[in-house]
């Protein structure tokens, strides 16, 4: 470990009593919302592209303040993941796929949760573009608050929401108060390296009730923990995150509200957090390292997002237009010598590194404008319109290079693949309130989209021209929800809604599909939601039914090699979640949450016993869908007089076991990643604005796993590559709010 950062830490633990979070669980009202009717500690979300109370909205939502994430040292949202029931996610590299209720086949198709900014589609709808890898892991300093909307949102969300929606809201200027806030802070991973933060954000009114400036940026050195021996290099999977975000709110007139944003983020490291065991899951380099690579395996990503939203009250409603153009860079270079090695030969290369590198870029343009009523009278209604245009350009290169110089002896191969999609799309939503403490809500969208791919390769591995391929397809989505408030805080609803992941080109090569179709989800949902009049305990709980159809499956061509995506089988994922908080004392809060979720094939896989085609048969298990997972948490806010507080807090949380991708060939075992628990303290004060805080993560150094994969497709004796959770780590911060 570095000395310099232990030096900070040493500093920040001086004179530091415990500090517990914010309440995971609060989010200020909408000042702009003039219909709902809250108490100060109710949460007001915008699932259905209105504010409304949480305990109001027909839908299965945990909504998160950000200042909660950061008052519990929570610098990375991937970090927040495991607070939230029926959510799981892998990821490593740059790469993060997520998954919500158990809808997921693979990391590399289409993405099946959608991810919005400030209901802004973010990155790509494509498999082209990795948009089922490239979940956007977005600082929380940037952010108001995040809403993981659990179950299909294709009538309001559009494309690949399938499961779930992962929706961001940034924080929006003030015109009224100035504000700032400027943290550092630091951390060291046992059995690793020593990282580092900083961030800090400010709002200046700049003409007063009229004009807000907001400006917002981070620095994140994050550590290292997995060693590669091959390569020796020590703490192989470090990385750095940086970035922020400026944001300008106009307000020429009362109805009326302009906002200009800019957001961008940067990440790049190397390494990943893997290592590799044998079939009988021993660590083939150790627990903390790695021997499968020859080099420093660097990555990068880059997100751009910019943003005008114009909104205007037009008294029977509020007219709001969303244009946006988002920038979103990857590119990897893993070392394959072992993969490639009987490659290298082949080409009398023996001796050299074989480097596959992965390099996309995506630009897209997105437009939506909506009408939404005011809310009063019998029927509340929004109607809408929608469309975006994306470009990706994806290059891979194979290369041989010299193992002492890493010059580049030759190219073996060199792919090049532009590709575009179009999407236009109309939707409405109707609620109608039979009485008092009945309605219904009705939603439709209807969706047309079209891609096209080309692919043209060269070097000695390149075969023959692949022409252009295309496709289209067209979606409809929907919903019903009747709603039955049993008094002012308790709520009854059931929800059936659909979604859906567009279809796509493939490869025009050979016997390979030309294109495969869209695939659809039906959920069905009973959930109950509710608080007691003091606020003392607030609880939901929901039951779920989801059909999911022509699953969309990544397969291998044999003859050429070459991967493509076909539709086959079907699937059904049933579960129950429930959330609770209860407050038995003054400042003391208690909450968790707890999910099950029973995820399987109802038929078997299409090529199932074939060699380059996922093998699955009714009943298996979808990958990385945990029968179990559960959240407990318990705050202590100590008032100490003078302005001064004090606070406690634990976590523990629960991750059941759960099963890897697919095989690509008979009678091969799954990766298996082992349920595991891990357990989290944090504490400080606070002092007229200035917060000291400390905290422990994974306490007891638990060795868990979010991933498990084959390390060579369809080759048992290959072993596995395990994706490890950062172990034990001591950190701490100072903040200042102004």
């Amino acid at each position: 470990m570095r000395s310099g950062s232990k030096l900070i830490l040493t500093g920040l633990l001086t004179g530091c009593a415990w500090l517990a979070p914010a309440s995971a669980q609060t989010v200020a009202p909408d000042p702009t919302n003039t219909n709902a009717v809250v108490a100060s500690d109710d949460i007001v979300v915008t699932a259905q592209k209105r504010a409304e109370r949480l305990l109001d909205v027909p839908v299965a939502v945990t909504a998160v303040n950000t200042d909660a994430l950061v008052a519990q040292n929570l610098v990375q949202v991937r970090d927040f993941y495991a607070t939230v029931p029926g959510l799981s996610y892998a990821g490593g590299s740059g790469q993060t796929t997520l998954a919500l209720r158990g809808v997921t086949t693979s990391i590399a198709g289409n993405p099946t949760v959608g991810v919005t900014v400030d209901d802004v589609p973010f990155g790509s709808s494509s498999a082209l573009g990795y948009g089922g890898r490239l979940s956007p892991d977005l600082d929380p300093s940037t952010l108001e608050r995040i809403e993981v909307l659990r179950g299909p949102q294709g009538t309001l969300y559009g494309a690949s929401s399938l499961g779930g929606l992962l929706k961001y809201v940034t924080t929006a200027p003030s015109t009224t108060e100035w504000s700032g806030r400027v943290e550092a802070g630091a951390s060291f991973v046992e059995h690793g390296a020593d990282g580092w933060s900083t961030r800090g954000s400010i709002n200046a009114p700049i003409l007063a009730d009229h004009v807000g400036l907001s400006v917002s940026g981070f620095y994140r050195r994050d550590p290292g923990y997995i060693d590669n021996t091959n390569a020796r290099i020590f703490d192989w999977n470090r990385a750095r995150a940086y970035g922020g975000r400026v944001a300008l709110l106009i307000k020429p007139v009362d109805a009326v509200s302009i906002q200009l944003s800019a957001l961008v983020q940067n990440l790049d490291g190397q390494g990943s957090p893997n290592i590799e065991v044998s079939p009988a899951y021993v660590p083939i380099a150790g627990s903390l390292a790695t021997a499968a690579s020859q080099g420093d395996d660097p990555y990068m990503t880059k997100a751009r997002l910019y943003t005008g939203r114009i909104a205007a009250d037009l008294g029977f409603g509020e007219l709001t237009s969303i244009t946006a153009y988002g920038e979103n860079r990857y590119s990897a270079s893993p070392d394959q010598s072992v993969r490639f090695a009987g490659l290298l030969r082949a080409f009398d290369l023996a001796g050299n590194r074989a480097v596959l590198a992965n390099t996309f870029k995506t630009d897209k343009f997105s437009q939506e404008i909506r009408l939404a009523s005011n809310g009063t009278g019998a029927f509340q209604w929004l109607v809408g319109g929608f469309y975006t245009k994306e470009k990706t350009r994806g290059l891979q290169t194979l290369d041989a290079l010299n193992p002492t110089s890493g010059a580049l002896v030759s190219r073996l191969l060199a792919a090049d693949f532009p590709s575009n999609l179009e999407e236009l799309a109309g939707f409405a939503d109707l609620t109608y309130k039979v009485t008092d403490k009945f309605d219904i809500q009705l939603g439709g969208r209807y969706s047309h989209n079209r891609q096209d791919y080309v692919e043209v390769d060269s070097g000695p591995l390149a075969g023959d021209p692949i022409p252009l391929s295309r496709s289209s397809d067209n979606s409809f989505t929907w919903l019903v929800t009747p709603r039955y408030k049993i008094s002012d805080d308790t709520m009854l609803y059931a929800r059936i809604a659909s979604g859906y992941r567009p279809g796509g080109p493939n490869s025009n090569v050979g016997n390979i599909p030309r294109s495969y179709g869209p695939d659809k989800t039906i959920n069905y949902e009973l959930g109950l939601k509710g608080t007691t009049s003091d606020r003392v305990l607030t609880y939901a709980a929901s039951l779920f039914w989801i059909d999911w159809d022509d699953i969309q499956l990544a397969q291998t061509d044999l003859t050429s090699q070459f991967l493509y995506f076909t539709n086959g089988s079907g699937a059904r994922s049933r579960g129950a979640e429930v959330e609770l908080s209860i407050r038995p004392w003054r400042g003391m809060t208690l909450a968790g949450n707890a999910a099950y979720t029973d995820a399987t094939l109802t038929r078997a896989l299409p090529g199932s016993g074939t060699i380059g085609q996922q093998v699955g048969d009714a009943g298996d298990t979808l990958p990385y869908a945990a029968k179990f997972a559960a959240n407990l948490s318990a705050d202590q806010k100590f008032e100490l007089g003078n302005d001064l507080t004090a606070s406690l807090g634990g976590s523990m949380s629960y991750l059941g076991r759960r099963l890897g991708t697919f095989a690509s060939a008979p009678a091969t075992p799954r990766g298996v990643a082992p349920a595991f628990t891990t357990f989290d303290l944090r504490g400080g004060v606070d002092y007229h604005g200035i917060r000291y805080s400390l905290y422990v993560r994974n306490l007891t150094d638990k060795r868990g796993y979010t991933s498990a994969e084959l390390r060579a497709a369809g080759n048992l004796a290959s072993g596995y590559n395990l994706s490890l959770i950062q172990p034990r780590t001591f950190g701490g911060s100072l903040a200042v709010s102004f």
